[in-house]
């Protein structure tokens, strides 16, 4: 069965782990377990150019903690002169007022700083790193004195599921412009760790039951980003989130690909399945002619998801959070609640 769409004739957006490096060791980090040679500064700037050239429309810096490296801010403006929408996720501990005047002269298009709980104990035990919570505060208000777009992102974990309530309270005092909730991801130490944060299948469906209602009446945007488990909540799987008009299941490997701090090409930052090297490989070619990328363009329904008649839209869920805990592509994205009758 395939994705019922045409894949864009590039990827439309980059995730781009600048830098293993992170001055925090969280405890479910998908990042934190790799290590390796990162790309020269120079390299930098032709993997940026390669981008231009093949006319992506956006790219996310995340990590490790992109501002780590100075290197960024000259990347940044680069590809934001050729037309590349820029958009950074950080802890927040290196944003100072400085580096704020730094990201709006650059017209990034939005912040999002982590936060992983309301109470400043939990939020700083989780990231190893002692008054990390009021650093993120502080950046956010900085960010926000400058005039830039700022979301609040935040990983649903056993930590802060039971206080979604209290997240959204906290942005809507921040005034942020998105409270961003992700999956938690069992990649890295969130693998290592994932029997002690991650969430059972009822729990998601719970949290995320709850998540809706907020949605409605809360006065801060709130975002699930494209959970294609959220297709099992709607009547209508076709109107659940704002990437379905363009793809079926997540957008992984379909409109985005992501990009290591060596220059490894993968589908999605949570998986090491490398396609190539965008030192040595052609983006473009590997984008059109990958037979990873075919594959998860062309799932196949196994286990569960062959009676699950939700199959067609969600295809199987999150392929990493399968791939990384069975060794398969096409296995049901262990999150999954649905049971067959």
């Amino acid at each position: 069965m395939n994705t019922g769409i045409s894949i864009p004739s590039a990827p439309l957006s980059i995730a781009w782990n600048f830098t293993y490096s992170c001055n925090m060791n969280c405890e479910h980090c998908y990042s934190r377990t790799e290590q390796g040679k990162e790309l020269t500064n120079e390299e930098q700037e032709y993997v940026t150019k390669q981008l231009i050239k093949a006319k992506i429309l956006h790219i996310n810096f995340g990590g490790g903690e992109p501002l780590i490296r100075p290197s960024f801010f000259f990347i940044a403006q680069l590809a934001k002169k050729f037309g590349i929408g820029i958009s950074l996720s950080s802890n927040g501990w290196l944003i100072d007022n400085r580096v704020a005047k730094s990201l709006a002269s650059i017209k990034v298009d939005v912040v999002s700083i982590s936060i992983d709980s309301t109470n400043p104990e939990k939020h700083d035990k989780f990231r190893n790193c002692s008054g990390s919570f009021n650093r993120a505060i502080e950046a956010i208000k900085l960010l926000k004195q400058q005039g830039l777009k700022v979301k609040i992102f935040s990983v649903l974990s056993k930590i802060n599921y039971k206080e979604v309530k209290e997240l959204i309270k906290l942005a809507e005092t921040l005034e942020v412009d998105e409270l961003l909730f992700k999956n938690y991801k069992p990649a890295g130490k969130g693998l290592i760790n994932v029997d002690r944060y991650d969430l059972t299948p009822q729990e998601w469906e719970k949290v995320y039951k709850k998540l809706i209602k907020f949605q409605r009446h809360s006065k801060v945007n709130i975002g699930l980003g494209a959970e294609p488990l959220l297709h099992l909540l709607s009547e209508s799987p076709s109107e659940n989130d704002e990437n379905q008009s363009l793809i079926r299941g997540a957008p992984c490997g379909k409109l985005s690909l992501c990009i290591k701090p060596n220059g490894d090409i993968t589908p999605c930052a949570y998986v090491n399945l490398v396609l190539g090297n965008m030192l040595k490989d052609d983006l473009l070619y590997i984008w059109q002619n990958s037979p990873i990328l075919y594959q998860l363009r062309n799932k196949k329904p196994t286990g569960k998801c062959t009676k699950c008649p939700n199959f067609e839209w969600c295809q199987g869920g999150c392929f990493a959070a399968a791939y990384n805990t069975s060794g398969c592509i096409d296995a049901p994205d262990p999150h999954c609640w649905w049971q067959p009758n």
